[in-house]
Formats: structure tokens, sequence, C-alpha cells
């Protein structure tokens, strides 16, 4: 390890994570920039990757989870239309919850990915009702 690496973890030492970027490395090419080190030709290369990765996903989380909170308010649309307004116990919140994850275990059991997903879509928007339930009774 070169003098000016030393106090960052190992090669060995960093973990692995599905993107070409993680959070040790980020953390390594800050902690060099912000102590003015010199980047030795792997960091500059690390740096490189974080960046171009950066570029490659700009946006895409941002539209994914639109399209997911999309699906949640089309389905507490439906579930309200289904069953109106509802002004049940946490009990009660607890109880439909966990039948709907009882539904996800099926699909992922069955590996019916497509009712996977709806079933999905429904926990969360049962627990957005629950959230507004519990918001407006505690006039938050």
């Amino acid at each position: 390890m070169k003098k000016r690496d030393q106090h960052l973890p190992s090669d060995s030492q960093k973990h692995s994570c599905s993107p070409p970027i993680d959070n040790w490395a980020q953390n390594r090419i800050n902690f060099l920039e912000l102590n003015k080190y010199e980047l030795t030709s792997e960091n500059r290369q690390l740096k490189q990757q974080i960046e171009n990765w950066k570029q490659s996903h700009t946006g895409t989380a941002s539209e994914l989870q639109n399209h997911i909170f999309q699906l949640i308010r089309d389905e507490r649309i439906r579930q309200d239309g289904r069953w109106g307004k509802q002004n049940n116990s946490h009990e009660k919140w607890l109880t439909i919850i966990f039948e709907e994850i009882g539904e996800c275990a099926r699909a992922t059991l069955k590996k019916d990915e497509k009712n996977l997903k709806e079933e999905l879509v429904q926990v969360a928007s049962v627990i957005v009702a629950w959230l507004e339930t519990y918001q407006i009774n505690n006039k938050i």
C-alpha cells in the first residue's frame, strides 16, 4: 500500500455491491480528494467508473419511484372505491397487512411474478391507508 493510501481499507476489506459504485469506493475517493492526496492510477480509474455510473443512472431511481408511487396511488383510489374510507383500529390494519403479506408469500412460492407485483402494491397501499387514518385521527 502506498503511503498516501495508508489510512484507507485495503482492497481485501472492500465489500462487493451490484453496481460498480458503492459506499466504500465513493468514500475512498472523497477521503483522498478531501485530504488533497494524489490519486493513484487505480483510484483515478475508480473515480471515472463512479462518474460514469452516476451519469448513466441519473434520474433512473426517481422515474422508477414515480411509477411505483403512481401504482400505489391508483390502488388507493381502487381500495377507497371498493371499501370506502376506513377508520380501522391499529389491530385491524395490522391484520389486513398480514393478510396481504400472506398473499405475497403465496405468489412468491408459486413464482407468480405478475401477482407478486400486484400484491406488493396492495401491501404498500394498505400501509398508506393506515398512515392516512393515523394522521387524521391524531391531527398530525
